[in-house]
């Protein structure tokens, strides 16, 4: 398991980061907690929080990001919808190009590339293979963009959905992507 590298946290107002952080126990260094769920008890153990999520994205500099968030109680709370229930799919080539882009994403975290470029208001990755199939999500957008959408608000299926709005974010009217 790769060691910690950074720590953000979200959803703080009134708790203070550095009470969690002794709770959890970790810090800059160290290696993810052995039991995500037992940190996250540890957590709700403190009064004012009424919700905890660890999550551990790879890799900055072959080093975990490490996630708490927590919801304080009185916060504000944030609903999710359910899930749709159609079977709306996305068109081969989308499919295609989201898989490539997820298999070269996926190679340059395992070599560490990991930056990107958002000056464009969408992610341009450092590695070159990543950035030349998001160079091509724009194009697709044009060209498909009633189908993305279609799948992004009906379709049963969260992988479908999950290339839908990563692509969306391509589209070159960012006003629509917003809504999307």
């Amino acid at each position: 398991m790769p060691v910690v590298g950074a720590i953000d946290y979200y959803g703080f107002n009134k708790v203070q980061r550095e009470t969690i952080r002794k709770i959890v126990n970790v810090k800059e260094g160290d290696r993810f907690p052995s039991s995500k769920a037992e940190a996250e008890e540890r957590i709700l153990q403190n009064g004012g929080v009424a919700e905890a999520h660890l999550e551990a994205v790879c890799c900055s500099d072959g080093k975990l990001i490490l996630y708490i968030g927590i919801e304080e109680r009185g916060g504000a709370h944030f609903d999710v919808r359910e899930p749709p229930e159609g079977e709306s799919i996305l068109p081969e080539e989308v499919t295609t190009a989201y898989q490539q882009y997820r298999g070269a994403l996926e190679n340059a975290a395992h070599n560490g590339i990991t930056s990107e470029d958002l000056t464009q208001g969408y992610s341009l990755s450092a590695d070159p293979d990543v950035r030349a199939l998001q160079q091509k999500f724009p194009a697709l957008v044009k060209k498909y963009s009633g189908a993305l959408r279609e799948v992004l608000r009906s379709s049963f299926d969260e992988n479908q959905r999950m290339a839908a709005v990563t692509l969306l974010a391509y589209n070159a009217t960012r006003r629509e992507s917003v809504t999307d």
